[in-house]
């Protein structure tokens, strides 16, 4: 498979994860809503939706938007995979986000991911620190377009 024929595929791929993260978050979101579960299908629809805009933003006139969406991205998945670790204090963390307590419950934890995707053989993830941006955070306030994506998806 050539280099264009993945670039080529890539908008149906996304499509389909973007179909499935919606049906499981619908049945993770039906079960409880502030589960641990529907954050993470939150975050992953979110990261869908923020890739899927990147193909628009590389024509020239809106390269430079291309920065914003990136680190919007890069938040979405760091959280997604801060989310993922199966303890009380990040079910804690999660409870804070659903409450819409920003604070440091948007940031995710780069040494603990780190730490994991190194015991999995992954080294050299370089999850990076990032500086804030109230603009590009994946907090729970922003979880409306998520909701209206699975709405569209699933045809509620």
């Amino acid at each position: 498979m050539t280099m264009d024929e993945i670039f080529a595929s890539a908008p149906g791929v996304l499509n389909e994860l973007t179909r499935e993260f919606a049906r499981r978050g619908n049945e993770e979101y039906i079960k409880d809503q502030e589960s641990q579960a529907t954050a993470c299908f939150f975050l992953a629809i979110r990261s869908a939706s923020l890739l899927a805009g990147m193909a628009r933003l590389l024509m020239p006139e809106a390269r430079d938007s291309i920065k914003v969406l990136m680190r919007g991205f890069l938040e979405s998945r760091d959280l997604l995979m801060t989310f993922r670790f199966d303890d009380q204090g990040m079910r804690n963390k999660i409870g804070i986000w659903f409450k819409g307590d920003v604070g440091t419950t948007w940031k995710a934890e780069h040494t603990r991911c780190e730490g994991y995707l190194d015991m999995l053989g992954y080294k050299g993830s370089e999850f990076e620190e990032m500086e804030p941006d109230n603009n590009a955070r994946a907090s729970y306030p922003l979880r409306q377009p998520e909701l209206r994506i699975l709405r569209d998806v699933m045809g509620r």
